[in-house]
């Protein structure tokens, strides 16, 4: 469908063309200042390109590229069914990142995945998304529709789809197959199911790096003391000296059902998780919530108000962080704010699971 935007390597031919002649005799300063505006340039005739292929092949369509992480992902996937309900139309999900595609394929109410390697571009395309139209590529980043009353930041979802708050969403199929690929990541790192802890320290939201991987070695060393075994869930080569494990979405969700607990920084695989109806779960939140659009921060210290400020408007919740017993009515997610006191933390951590 986006073969037309093959032309995007002339495209590209073309922009390395003229940044080189416009910046022979500039400064490094007046360089850049020039590359960033040509850059500018051709990626709005690469968005014009796109909205012509779109308005031409899909215009009876709802075209989604949800451009923020898998917690996201999962609450927009998950609202497809009941919109489809409300609306005439194919849903159509469009994404550049391979690993997205396996996971929409697990939401059956979603009609087609587009996958482009050339729309990556659009990814750092961020702005307030204000209206949801048939025939147009919905960049989903911030959904707000204005002034809308919203509880947790996953209602904003809600809100833009034209929903209420509380329809049932649609969770992905784990499949046989995933099953499968899970049983033998158990026998790869050969440990028992009912002794698996997962960790996962590695957070794309928030600035993981405030809780020091010192942190999480410690927990899992007093773990293994115990007698479980310890699996992180990272690529990072910090926790080498462990058992790793980094499958694709629905496997790991396979592993994570078959495991006796999984502890977590606060981010969007953890709403995964627990939207997944994985009850044996510590999430791990940030003291200060600090994200690159907040560049002052919102504190928060206590965890059984939920989060809950005294914003009540769905722009402010677009910056918000809530409790995942909150956003899905739970009670039995252990909750936990990192406070630098580690070692209380990990007593805290280790209790529990016993």
């Amino acid at each position: 469908m986006l073969k037309n935007l093959a032309k995007n390597g002339m495209i590209n031919k073309i922009f390395t063309g003229i940044v080189a002649l416009f910046c022979i005799c500039c400064d490094d300063t007046k360089r850049k200042t020039i590359k960033n505006g040509i850059k500018f340039i051709f990626r709005n005739e690469k968005k014009k390109i796109l909205a012509k292929l779109i308005k031409e092949k899909y215009s009876d369509c709802w075209c989604i590229f949800p451009a923020n992480g898998i917690g996201d992902i999962f609450f927009i996937a998950g609202l497809v069914k009941e919109f489809k309900k409300r609306n005439t139309g194919k849903v159509v999900f469009f994404t550049w990142s391979k690993k997205t595609i396996d996971f929409l394929k697990a939401f059956p109410s979603v009609d087609e995945i587009i996958f482009d390697k050339n729309i990556s571009f659009l990814k750092y395309e961020h702005s307030l998304q204000k209206q949801f139209k048939k025939g147009e590529l919905n960049r989903i980043f911030y959904p707000y529709r204005g002034g809308k009353k919203s509880y947790v930041f996953c209602d904003n979802y809600n809100n833009f789809f034209n929903l209420p708050l509380d329809v049932e969403r649609e969770i992905p199929i784990i499949k046989e197959q995933n099953y499968k690929n899970a049983e033998t990541e158990f026998k790869r790192l050969k440990i028992i199911k009912e002794k698996t802890i997962l960790i996962i320290p590695d957070s794309v939201m928030f600035d993981y790096r405030t809780v020091d991987c010192a942190f999480w070695k410690t927990l899992a060393e007093q773990l293994e003391e115990k007698g479980f075994s310890v699996v992180f869930n990272t690529k990072s080569k910090k926790y080498k000296n462990f058992r790793n494990t980094f499958l694709p979405l629905m496997d790991f969700i396979a592993l994570a059902k078959q495991s006796k607990h999984i502890i977590s920084f606060r981010s969007g695989i953890s709403d995964f998780l627990v939207g997944m109806n994985i009850v044996n779960h510590t999430a791990i939140y940030p003291q200060n919530l600090d994200v690159f659009w907040t560049p002052d921060g919102f504190n928060f210290d206590n965890i059984h108000k939920n989060y809950t400020f005294k914003f009540d408007t769905e722009f402010e919740n677009v910056f918000n962080v809530y409790s995942l017993n909150a956003i899905f009515k739970r009670k039995d997610i252990h909750e936990i704010i990192y406070n630098y006191d580690d070692d209380n933390i990990i007593k805290q951590i280790v209790e529990r699971i016993e």
